[in-house]
């Protein structure tokens, strides 16, 4: 077979997040041999992605139902993958050629007739929220036990708020592992003890901070929630507690954080959080205060913030450092750090910020005082500390990639180097390796422990 490349570009265009794979486009008859042929039949693991784009189809498939393109497709699919499990892949679900849905329910209930309980992940793109409930009711999802991982994603030309996930579907997919959720939302309690990941993209959604955790609060062996959408103030607070226990990774924006860190800090823990990702705009210190109450255990820390235009005011990131006490990996994009962040690194005794750091890594930032780093660099590699026991630990990784400014000339760049390189009772940093980086320092090699681009 052979995939028309044009019908191919066109679909992949329709894509939110690029992850469906080959689509449908026409498949045509080749000239093979025999024996490739009777091979690549015979392999049922190749047959284990169905994709289609209803549009193509639906217009056969109302004038016949039990005879056109679409169904012979489908039964030729089911027939090669043997047992397998399958992966479905559907486009185009409620556009101009069906815009409620009707048409596409029928022919999604085929797809799962034909497959049975073999279906192992399932990805829904839909043009129109009309066809939401007709395809997603309860009749037709209710019973895919062996579904594992599920993403439903609306298109970006419907209204926010809109599509909800009617209540009832997928209640038998008991054993989901994986949810993603485009510009839709799933507004009833899920309990789901085998989720693991909950990823929602909703940039401009509304969603109350309580009215998301009760979403989840029966996932207990949730780890990772990237998660985007906006805040939503409630009136009246509940006084419930979420204890997200095996929680590890959190993606968000620090604007959300910001606006909902009020409520978390009160209703929400989670003890095993050790990496947190934030981006965006908001206020340090309450992302601060949400460290200390929320995720005292962070270890990595991603920090993405936006300034407007203009602003080179400092972030007061010292109040991070003071909060995650056990912070061992520190990424910080396009802000101005000061000297004070510096220096409340370098400090010693009761005074001593995130003694545990070993990798701190800059990217587009403004250093307004590099003799400040200098002198944190020396006391973090002085001698004695070997990176395994020592209090403060041996900082092994030092990137600066992008430095705005360019306040950090030669002369630093090798004394930093030359600090960072330094052997200790056996101990060599690690390397921070920058590929296709041109270094202020021409002494400084891309593989050192130290990259300044």
């Amino acid at each position: 077979y052979r995939i028309d490349q044009d019908e191919w570009d066109r679909d992949l265009e329709a894509d939110l997040d690029g992850e469906w794979g080959i689509c449908d486009g026409p498949l045509v008859l080749s000239a093979v041999s025999t024996r490739w042929r009777n091979l690549v039949q015979s392999k049922d693991t190749l047959w284990r992605h169905f994709n289609v784009s209803l549009h193509n189809f639906i217009p056969k498939f109302v004038k016949s139902p039990t005879s056109n393109p679409f169904i012979d497709r489908l039964s030729h699919w089911a027939t090669l993958s043997g047992e397998s499990n399958v992966d479905i892949s559907i486009r185009k679900i409620g556009d101009k050629s069906d815009p409620d849905g009707l048409k596409a329910a029928v022919m999604f209930r085929r797809i799962l007739i034909s497959f049975g309980g073999r279906i192992r992940r399932m990805q829904m793109l839909f043009a129109g929220s009309d066809a939401l409930i007709p395809v997603l009711g309860p009749g037709i999802t209710g019973d895919i036990p062996s579904l594992r991982h599920l993403s439903v994603h609306m298109s970006e030309a419907v209204s926010p708020g809109i599509a909800i996930i009617p209540t009832g579907a997928f209640r038998e997919s008991q054993h989901l592992q994986t949810i993603q959720l485009r510009n839709s939302w799933w507004s009833q309690r899920l309990q789901l003890q085998e989720l693991t990941t909950f990823d929602v993209y909703n940039p401009y959604w509304h969603i109350s901070p309580q009215g998301f955790l009760k979403t989840i609060a029966g996932c207990s062996n949730l780890r990772h929630m990237p998660i985007e959408f906006d805040h939503k103030p409630v009136v009246v607070q509940s006084r419930d507690f979420f204890q997200l226990e095996n929680l590890e990774s959190l993606h968000t924006t620090c604007e959300w954080i910001t606006l909902a860190g009020p409520i978390l800090d009160q209703c929400m823990i989670a003890p095993k959080l050790t990496n947190l990702e934030l981006y965006g705009r908001g206020e340090v210190s309450a992302i601060a205060e949400f460290i200390h109450s929320v995720a005292p255990n962070i270890r990595q820390l991603r920090l993405g913030l936006q300034q407007d235009q203009g602003d080179d005011t400092a972030f007061d990131l010292v109040s991070i450092l003071r909060s995650a006490k056990k912070l061992v990996e520190f990424a910080i994009d396009n802000v101005l750090v000061d000297a004070a962040f510096f220096q409340a690194l370098g400090e010693e005794g009761s005074n001593m910020s995130c003694p545990l750091l070993t990798s701190l890594i800059f990217k587009d930032v403004t250093i307004t005082d590099p003799s400040a780093l200098l002198q944190m660099v020396q006391s973090r590699t002085r001698p004695g500390l070997n990176g395994e026991t020592s209090i403060p630990r041996r900082l092994m990784v030092l990137g600066i990639q992008g430095e705005k400014q360019g306040e950090i000339n030669a002369w630093y760049a090798q004394q930093i180097d030359e600090l960072m390189n330094r052997e200790d009772d056996g101990q060599s940093p690690m390397t921070e390796g920058c590929s296709n980086a041109t270094n202020v320092a021409t002494e400084i090699e891309p593989d050192q422990a130290v990259s300044v681009e």
